[in-house]
């Protein structure tokens, strides 16, 4: 028993893979070697474009692990990032062959204890990403997300913590037990297996979920959500929007304390004469209750109607949703790994280190510097950060910044402060179109807690209003005291009261300034000047918290206001700055 390393990063197939400074480069380099019955092969982090053939058999309780490495706990030289097993080319389009095949028993791919996410295949045209051979021992995967067009998963003896996606299925076949797998497919998502615990399927053309025993599962979709052309078990599963039946089976099924939601059949019989037995099987907004005839026992029971909260299932989905198609840049440069060593993806499919192709995106970053950008800044405002600086020892942090509708030359800037530090700025050159790479270094001269600020010190384009009334002297200008587009909510109105005698009132209602206007006595002619609103508004505490007034160019404000229909201020836009992922 060994343990082994493969290093896409620093590896090299001439090498022992023996240890991390002799792992080897690929896959198929180590298959080669050949490895032995009980040893352990740690994948490094990286893009591995080639199809392996496991040749070596393992024994029973003396399996040979493949176990993936993305956090680089084991090949401690590599950067961190995804490792991805393809048969795409640097161009990133499939080719026809199998991806992942495990020829002979006891091989499995993953770590049963690491969860989901630990292993990436993709990229055969034709078949499945992961292959094992039916009722083989020891052919197990975990942790694995596989994408192919025939299916993702095809033949495992387990799959646990696995996400398959195919054309056909996502995973066909299992010798023994699938367990915590998301499972999609165009014809079905799981399928020919022996149990499924604790599944998600979505199916196509035939089911989500297709034959076995089901315990604590969701299919959504298809035509049905769980069938069988002969018996089947379903035991706590929910069906949802299922174009036939919701639960379908023959004489013999057992559907016990499973719901059906929103399917166009809760049950379906395949035969007039099926018999099943609805006693424990629930509905809610179905569209139809069953077949009928003797197909069923009679109508499933009517679920109360609780919320049946969607929600996890769309947060499960939410790297796909989210995930950015924007092409990018195909280039890496220094300054390109974050502060925990994981290379920036571009979204190019060239750069073969760190997160696969499409990370996950804010829709306002045009170009993703970070698979999740980690900081936006409205107006003026800044983001404190406190780290540990060790006394004598330089450190430099970096930070990637973009931004847009500034009104000057006032750029972002990064700042490091604290009791033994000595404070040191650094601002962006401009313009902002493109993102800049700001950084700052210093020395501490002992331990202590160092300060880092993200500082924008431009609010944008302030919204205002310039009155055009009939006369002389008597025009103004509003400019807005909320920064940016909020500025643009604001209206300013003059009434004239209709009356003799009237004093001059502003009145603020939400963002609105009504400016009553000022009357003489007799005919009740309008007297206030637009002085004299001024002065008002600078009196006024809700008005002055608006805007601020000055005399419009040319005038002089002695000259006497008209009404003025209600008018908005126009012209604000907010400044918006982007801060990547501190390095």
């Amino acid at each position: 028993m060994a343990d082994r390393f493969i290093s896409i990063q620093n590896g090299n197939d001439a090498n022992t893979g023996l240890s991390v400074a002799q792992a080897k480069a690929t896959i198929t380099g180590m298959i080669a070697t050949p490895v032995a019955a009980g040893d352990t092969i740690y994948i490094g982090p990286g893009t591995y474009r080639e199809n392996p053939s496991l040749a070596t058999a393992g024994g029973a309780g003396n399996e040979i692990r493949w176990i993936p490495d993305p956090e680089a706990q084991f090949l401690t030289d590599d950067n961190p990032g995804i490792v991805r097993v393809t048969g795409c080319g640097v161009n990133e389009l499939p080719t026809a062959g199998i991806v992942w095949t495990t020829g002979v028993d006891y091989n499995t791919l993953g770590d049963p204890l690491k969860g989901f996410g630990q292993i990436y295949l993709d990229g055969s045209s034709d078949l499945q990403t992961f292959s094992g051979v039916a009722n083989s021992p020891g052919r197990d995967c975990y942790g694995v997300v596989a994408h192919g067009k025939d299916s993702g998963i095809y033949r495992p003896q387990k799959a646990e913590y696995c996400i398959a996606v195919g054309g056909s299925a996502g995973i066909i076949a299992p010798y023994d037990a699938i367990k915590h797998c998301i499972s999609v497919g165009g014809d079905r998502g799981i399928t020919a297996h022996v149990t499924a615990e604790h599944c998600l399927a979505i199916g196509g053309n035939t089911a989500g979920v297709f034959g076995g025993t089901n315990t604590n599962c969701i299919s959504i979709g298809g035509n049905n959500g769980f069938y069988s052309t002969s018996t089947l078990t379903c035991k706590n599963c929910i069906a949802i929007a299922a174009g036939v039946g919701g639960f379908r089976g023959s004489a013999g099924s057992v559907f016990a304390n499973c719901l059906s939601i929103a399917c166009n059949r809760a049950v379906y019989g395949n035969a007039i004469d099926s018999l099943i037995d609805t006693s424990s099987l629930y509905q809610i907004y179905c569209n139809s209750l069953r077949r009928g005839g003797n197909a069923e026992t009679g109508d499933p029971i009517n679920a109360t109607a609780v919320l049946y909260d969607l929600v996890p299932l769309l947060q499960t989905f939410l790297p796909i949703l989210q995930t950015n198609f924007n092409l990018g840049d195909n280039t890496v440069t220094v300054g390109d790994y974050d502060i925990l060593g994981h290379l920036r993806r571009l979204g190019s499919g060239i750069i073969d280190i760190g997160p696969y192709e499409h990370s996950i995106a804010d829709p306002e970053f045009t170009e993703i510097k970070t698979a999740s950008p980690a900081l936006k800044i409205e107006h003026i405002g800044q983001q404190k950060f406190v780290f540990w600086g060790e006394g004598g020892v330089a450190f430099t942090k970096k930070v990637w910044v973009k931004w847009g509708n500034y009104a000057g030359a006032l750029f972002p800037q990064i700042i490091v402060d604290g009791a033994h530090v000595t404070r040191t700025t650094t601002p962006a050159a401009g313009p902002g179109l493109d993102w800049e790479e700001l950084s700052v270094n210093a020395t501490p001269d002992a331990d202590g807690e160092v300060e880092l600020f993200l500082t924008t010190r431009d609010a944008g384009t302030f919204a205002t209003l310039s009155t055009d009334l009939v006369g002389n002297n008597n025009d103004l200008v509003y400019t807005s005291k909320l920064p940016g587009a909020d500025g643009n909510a604001i209206s300013v109105e003059y009434i004239d009261p209709g009356a003799p005698d009237q004093a001059l009132a502003i009145v603020v209602t939400a963002q609105k300034i009504t400016v009553n206007l000022a009357t003489g006595g007799g005919a009740g002619a309008i007297t206030s000047t637009a002085g004299d609103i001024e002065t008002a508004i600078g009196a006024s505490v809700a008005a002055s918290l608006l805007v601020s007034v000055a005399d419009k160019a040319g005038n002089d404000g002695s000259g006497v206001v008209t009404a003025m229909a209600e008018a908005a201020l126009t012209g604000g836009v907010t400044a918006v700055t982007y801060f990547s992922d501190l390095e």
